[in-house]
């Protein structure tokens, strides 16, 4: 029996980065990439930068995900009270983002290292992207899988 109340038919996730431009961008697109429908899936920032940094929008389209469409928001936009499941992957957002899950919810902090800081030509800095698309591809979606099995027990 599904866990969360607002939202008994799947569950949830919202992903907190500090700019909402890279990591959590990426988390989202992986996450609905690899579960479809049966999750509901936002990101958001604690302090956005207002756009999807374009190099995120490119690696992810080398993987055939696009987010191109995705935005920029800060978690105040959206309905905190909704999510089952609140992932924080960086520290900056793990400290500073005052979210809290909700009575039905759960919180979940897995950092990943912001590409966005990697300077160099940009041929390296892709590459940084694409590291941590890698990252979070082996490390959050199994985790998020974890979850997402337990949530439907």
């Amino acid at each position: 029996m599904p866990k969360g109340t607002n939202t008994p038919e799947k569950p949830v996730v919202l992903i907190v980065c500090t700019g909402n431009s890279c990591r959590s961008q990426i988390a989202e697109g992986l996450i609905s990439n690899a579960f479809g429908s049966a999750v509901r899936v936002y990101s958001a920032g604690s302090n956005p930068s207002g756009v999807v940094h374009p190099m995120a929008i490119d690696v992810m389209r080398e993987i055939g995900v696009i987010i191109r469409r995705n935005k920029s928001q800060h978690w105040r936009d959206l309905p905190v009270d909704d999510f089952d499941l609140i992932v924080t992957v960086c520290d900056h957002a793990d400290r500073h983002c005052p979210l809290v899950p909700t009575a039905h919810g759960e919180r979940m902090h897995i950092p990943f290292d912001d590409p966005i800081r990697v300077t160099g030509s940009s041929e390296t800095v892709r590459q940084a992207f694409r590291e941590t698309r890698e990252q979070i591809r082996e490390i959050l979606l199994p985790a998020i899988r974890e979850w997402v099995d337990h949530w439907y027990e």
